[in-house]
Parts: C-alpha cells; structure tokens; sequence
C-alpha cells in the first residue's frame, strides 16, 4: 500500500511538474501574443501621428505663405482700385465739364 502511495506521489509530482511547465509556456506564448499586438497597435498610432504632423507642418507652411501673400494681395487691389476710382473721378470730371461746355453753348444760343 505504501510502495502504491509512493507511487501515487511522484505520479501527481511529475503531473503536476508537466502542468506547470505546460501553463508556463501557454502563459509565455500569450505573452509573446499580447507584445506582438502592443507593437503592432504603437506602429499604426504612430503612423497615425506622423501623418497629423506632417499636415499640421503643411498646414504651418501654407499659413506663413498666405500671411505672407494676403497683404502683397490687399496692397495690389487696393491699387487697382484707387486707379479705377482715378479714372472714374477723371471720366465724370470730364463728362461735367462736357455737359457745362454745352449748356453754356445753349445758353448763348438762347
């Protein structure tokens, strides 16, 4: 009965060495898995990341260009617009004069 016991114990020891061991490589083999995952999840946020900073840099350019451009641009405008009103100016001026030429001319005739 005790040789039976005996052997009843080493028999669970080794069972439960093989269970342990087993465990211990599920356990690393999860372990492995769940790093693999992190890694692969760091690399599409950091994807992610790089892309916004580079629209954000692009962005940045793009503001300085037009801070830059916009007041050449309002200067340019208003310019042109300050000649088209010279020349509005200068046409009515002209047409007034026209038209006090011809009333004095009627004038006389009268």
């Amino acid at each position: 009965l005790e040789s039976n016991l005996d052997a009843e114990v080493k028999y669970r020891q080794e069972m439960n060495k093989s269970v342990q061991n087993w465990m211990s490589d599920e356990v690393n083999a999860l372990s492995a898995h769940c790093d693999d995952l992190r890694d692969d999840q760091q690399l599409r946020i950091q994807r992610r990341i790089d892309k916004v900073a580079n629209r954000i840099t692009d962005m940045e350019q793009r503001f300085a260009k037009d801070m830059a451009e916009i007041p050449v641009q309002i200067e340019e405008r208003g310019a042109a617009l300050a000649a088209m009103l010279k020349i509005t100016v200068a046409a009515i001026e002209e047409e007034r004069a026209s038209r006090v030429a011809r009333e004095e001319a009627i004038t006389k005739k009268l």
